[in-house]
């Protein structure tokens, strides 16, 4: 559940999204993106896992991820920002949980930087591994691991990374995972149907104190496109809930492209239905892309960011 400017008819167009997840199987032949390939809006770029170029494989988790922001079939599924351009990168390996996912994830961020991306879309989270002695505890939450603190760099460089607060909130866990506890990531709960908490949306704060989430927004049963079937299916978590406001964003700042990535969150983060009492659960709230659209209408114009975004072709070699 969140409120989109879509309807004024900013549909993300000249905005870069880097999606950071575990493959994309289908991606290249699901008929939701037909429209993303015919007008070349859909990259399938780097695998950092298998150091190949390979990425619609091992998982359709991104797939389903990038149909909440990038799908456009009229009448069965239409994401948020069907305009914005997608950059799809693997630094996930779903066959087990190492820390050298986080390394992956760090080469993605700034593989992604190099492209000229302004969003980050990550529906990662780290908190537990298959080597117990990896394992993170909460005092780890203060945003100082180094995915943590490559996210907070990210955001110093004027993008916006959107990462999921993680599904622990009903598990021993509970809180929000790396890099989700960065103080520069944006990072994304869960509400259900009736605009309440996701039981299984994980909780702030950070160690450090932060409020996190920094917003919610639907995650139950939130429709996304199947790989196994070619159809739409509901699907549930804050993996759903992270491209359903990063593909908002999208469509945000493609109607304020002067805008700094700062004052872009800022908004969001206004227009929140808590946004004057946030807590740990929700953050601040369901945001309102029509009122955050207002509240940036209503400023005087900003300086652009102090280092454009790249937007040549990259070299595959």
């Amino acid at each position: 559940m969140a409120i989109a400017c879509t309807p004024l008819g900013h549909r993300g167009s000249g905005i870069t999204v880097a999606v950071l997840d575990g493959g994309f199987t289908s991606a290249d032949k699901h008929y939701v993106f037909d429209s993303l390939r015919t007008k070349n809006l859909l990259i399938p770029a780097r695998d950092f896992v298998d150091n190949d170029w390979q990425v619609c494989e091992s998982s359709s988790h991104g797939m389903q991820v990038l149909s909440v922001m990038g799908a456009n079939q009229p009448g069965v599924l239409v994401g948020a920002a069907p305009n914005a351009s997608y950059v799809l990168v693997k630094t996930e390996d779903v066959r087990s949980e190492y820390r050298v996912e986080e390394c992956n994830w760090i080469a993605g961020l700034e593989y992604a930087d190099s492209l000229g991306a302004d969003i980050i879309n990550s529906s990662l989270g780290y908190t537990t591994f298959s080597d117990k002695t990896m394992d993170y505890q909460y005092s780890s939450l203060n945003g100082a691991s180094d995915a943590s603190k490559a996210a907070e760099l990210a955001t110093a460089r004027g993008m916006i990374v959107v990462n999921s607060a993680g599904n622990e909130g009903d598990s021993e866990w509970k809180y929000v995972g790396v890099p989700a506890d960065s103080k520069g990531a944006f990072s994304i709960g869960a509400v259900d149907s009736k605009g309440k908490k996701a039981g299984f949306s994980s909780f702030g704060p950070t160690a450090d104190g932060r409020i996190k989430p920094d917003v919610s927004a639907a995650g139950a049963r939130v429709m996304s496109a199947s790989a196994s079937s070619n159809q739409i299916r509901p699907t549930s978590g804050t993996s759903l809930s992270a491209p359903l406001v990063s593909g908002m964003i999208a469509a945000l700042w493609s109607a304020f492209p002067e805008k700094t990535n700062i004052e872009i969150m800022d908004a969001v983060r206004k227009s929140g239905s808590q946004a004057d009492a946030p807590d740990n659960e929700l953050g601040y709230g369901i945001p309102d892309f029509v009122r955050a659209f207002e509240l940036l209408k209503g400023k005087s114009p900003a300086r652009r960011r102090a280092a454009p975004r790249a937007r040549e072709p990259f070299d595959r070699r």
